[in-house]
């Protein structure tokens, strides 16, 4: 899985650890293309620390739809 350097860090949340938004934003940034940034913002989003502020992260997604699909899967979530 493309996520695979990511994985442990989300498992770490269990134990108090969490990321903000910039820090998921810069991870985001390493994926080469929108289809595994979406799948990457997805999966982090249960580990931002700042949610309020995850806009920064989503603005990494270079097309409009995959900002609209991200935004609204994650506003699905309790």
């Amino acid at each position: 899985s493309t996520l695979f350097p990511y994985t442990t860090l989300f498992r770490s949340r269990d134990s108090g650890s969490m990321l903000t938004s910039r820090h998921i934003a810069d991870m985001a940034k390493t994926f080469q293309f929108d289809s595994g940034r979406k799948d990457f913002l997805l999966s982090a989003y249960p580990s931002c620390s700042d949610p309020q502020n995850y806009v920064i992260a989503i603005n990494t997604l270079d097309f409009t739809s995959s900002r609209n699909d991200v935004m609204k899967k994650i506003s699905r979530r309790p």
